[in-house]
């Protein structure tokens, strides 16, 4: 008898759950790919939200520079002493220099902080597109994992039929159909109990079980296994018997031949006298 680890058992509790849409299993992937989804929408609008936070950070800096690069050409063609008199009587403090002073020191600045904050809106925006492909991988392998679970499940109970026991979840009173050809020399038990089983399918092997988790033990002896131990002992018996036959017969034929042999050298003896 085969007996599984607990790593194993688990395992096939996991599969065992894949048994419909109201399955444990299958309810926990749904819920899982409802949040995937929900979190490929939420992403899906933070990127675009700071695509546009880019695309304004980016033409800000470009128009800084410009409009700065610009205005510093002017002040530096203007000569202040050419509207001394309209500056002094209108109480102007106009200096072309120190203007140009202050944005060559301050427009740099400026410049530099729109670039790092649009450097941080870019590695945000980085961030939230691998969640989103995340979750939209996830969505996709959820599904196909879903497909297949529900595809596979001849092959999961060939699996866990090969494995003689284990531990299944069923989710309503049913029918259980094993994939195993039926025969007379099977005893099956759920939770230590021994339970009748029938032909299933024309050729397989079927019986009842209620809803719930069970311990399920599959053993099969052979319907002619005793008849066949007997039939093995029988044989080495007679091979016995056989071989003693042989050995006394062996040597009951090489006493007479001894015989034989020995009369013609007393005759040969008697001549001689």
């Amino acid at each position: 008898m085969k007996v599984l680890s607990s790593e194993v058992k688990s395992l096939l509790d996991k599969l065992y759950n894949l048994r419909g849409e109201d399955s444990i299993i299958l309810a926990k992937m749904n819920k899982e790919r409802e949040e995937a989804i929900e979190t490929g929408e939420r992403t899906k609008n933070e990127k675009e939200v700071l695509l546009n936070k880019i695309e304004k950070l980016s033409n800000e800096e470009k128009t800084l520079q410009e409009e700065g690069d610009k205005l510093t050409s002017i002040l530096s063609n203007i000569n202040r002493d050419d509207f001394a008199n309209v500056l002094e009587r209108l109480q102007i403090d106009f200096n072309p220099a120190s203007i140009n002073d202050k944005i060559s020191k301050m427009l740099p600045e400026t410049i530099e902080k729109v670039v790092s904050e649009n450097n941080k809106a870019s590695e945000e925006l980085e961030a939230v597109e691998t969640e989103m492909n995340n979750a939209i991988t996830k969505v996709e392998e959820l599904g196909i994992r879903k497909e297949e679970a529900l595809s596979n499940q001849a092959k999961l109970n060939e699996y866990f039929d090969l494995a003689l026991e284990g531990n299944i979840n069923i989710t309503n009173n049913s029918y259980f159909n094993l994939q195993i050809p039926y025969d007379k020399g099977y005893k099956i038990y759920v939770d230590d109990i021994e339970t009748k089983y029938e032909k299933s399918n024309l050729s397989f092997i079927g019986f009842n079980i209620s809803k719930g988790n069970h311990h399920i033990k599959i053993i099969y002896t052979s319907p002619y296994k005793n008849i066949s131990i007997i039939i093995s002992i029988l044989g080495i018996l007679l091979f016995i018997i056989n071989k003693i036959i042989y050995i006394n017969f062996s040597n009951n034929t090489n006493n007479k031949n001894g015989d034989k042999n020995e009369i013609p050298k007393k005759n040969r003896h008697k001549r001689n006298k």
